[in-house]
């Protein structure tokens, strides 16, 4: 269990970092994005029936069409958004009870040059992947050098755009007070060998400012 008073910070700044997950990730945005889509699915069906209808003439039929082609593809949807509820659920409550049985610490961390490791086109959106080296501060006021595990963020160009600290290459990418991207809280398993810190782990934003505001007052020699 960790002893360095992180826990108590976390725990005074919010909910535990599993229900901070699910409340920051569920409700809100499933029903948004169920809304949304039904609403999408709805005009377009609707549309298209008007257009055949103004070919045709032939109300009944084109109606009970469509009718059922909104009813099926609605279905479909809330069907998908369910599989999301529980997934999202299950990575809740693991991370739940990771944090309370002590398999999850926080650190703050110095964030490297960001590396461009691979990058997943489906078609529609193209998914960037992402690793920096880490400074990770330790109670004691040192401050280790770790990978971090892959993250998603935007396409090079904008982070060059956007001045970002980049790396070509996840061999080359460095971490120091001259070349980084700010500090962050990063998490991880205890319980695993090698464990890779990664960023977002069921953190609040408010809980992310205490923790780097508690190291700042207590650690930082």
């Amino acid at each position: 269990m960790d002893r360095s008073g992180i826990r108590e910070v976390i725990d005074g700044a919010g909910p535990a970092p599993g229900r901070s997950l699910l409340k920051k990730n569920s409700t809100g945005l499933i029903t948004g994005i169920l809304a949304t889509t039904v609403g999408i699915i709805g005009l377009a069906i609707a549309a298209a029936t008007y257009a055949i209808y103004v070919e045709t003439k032939a109300t009944g039929p084109i109606v009970l069409i469509g009718l059922l082609v909104f009813i099926a593809l609605t279905a479909f949807v809330v069907a998908a958004s369910i599989r999301g509820k529980k997934s999202l659920n299950r990575i809740a409550e693991s991370t739940d009870n990771a944090w309370i049985n002590g398999w999850i610490e926080y650190r703050p961390a110095l964030i490297g040059e960001l590396a461009h490791v691979r990058q997943e086109d489906d078609g529609d959106t193209v998914t960037h992947y992402y690793t920096a080296p880490l400074l990770m501060l330790q109670p004691d006021g040192t401050m280790h050098r770790v990978p971090s595990q892959e993250f998603t963020y935007r396409d090079p160009a904008w982070l060059k755009a956007k001045n970002f600290a980049v790396a070509e290459s996840p061999q080359t990418a460095t971490v120091d007070f001259a070349h980084n991207n700010g500090w962050d809280v990063v998490g991880y398993r205890v319980d695993v060998p090698n464990p890779e810190p990664q960023f977002g782990l069921g953190l609040t934003k408010q809980q992310v400012d205490a923790v780097l505001s508690f190291a700042e007052q207590n650690w930082v020699r």
